[in-house]
């Protein structure tokens, strides 16, 4: 019997505003699979969004962000905010750019990546790091304040 030739299957995967990964109708349930599938998400020249998988390139729809935060950290020192560091869907965490923060205009809130990538928080984390932010918008890390605009999220890498 010939081995089934798989080369025209095709898998697309769905990562939903909430920072959910769905196959078809069905959400991937398994943590560490879809933590692989943040790590291993890229975007094409194209703006199109794929990874590897088993030895098998998968397309992505992404509906919002292609990362979100998880938990913010904050760094305290002397009642002040020193620092924030991001926890990522992916299980990676990296330092908040606070220059890259922009609410959108449903209220969500978003920043730019290391890689260039745009993150969402999710509501956990945008709720703790709101009680760092003053009536006027601003986010002050280290020492220096930064306004939050309100703008659409960038998408992908810009």
């Amino acid at each position: 019997m010939a081995p089934k030739d798989t080369s025209k299957r095709q898998y697309v995967y769905r990562l939903d505003g909430s920072g959910r990964w769905h196959y078809g109708r069905n959400p991937v349930t398994d943590p560490k699979l879809a933590r692989s599938f943040f790590r291993w998400l890229e975007q094409a020249p194209d703006g199109s969004w794929s990874f590897e998988c088993e030895g098998e390139r998968c397309r992505a729809v992404v509906e919002d962000a292609p990362q979100f935060v998880e938990a913010v950290r904050p760094e305290i020192e002397n009642g002040l905010l020193a620092a924030v560091e991001l926890v990522l869907a992916s299980g990676l965490s990296e330092p908040l750019d606070p220059s890259t923060l922009v609410s959108a205009p449903n209220g969500a809130l978003y920043c730019r990546l290391r890689s260039g990538q745009t993150a969402k928080f999710l509501k956990g984390p945008q709720l703790e790091l709101s009680r760092w932010v003053d009536d006027q918008l601003r986010l002050t890390v280290g020492g220096r304040s930064w306004p939050i605009a309100e703008q659409a999220p960038p998408r992908g890498r810009n």
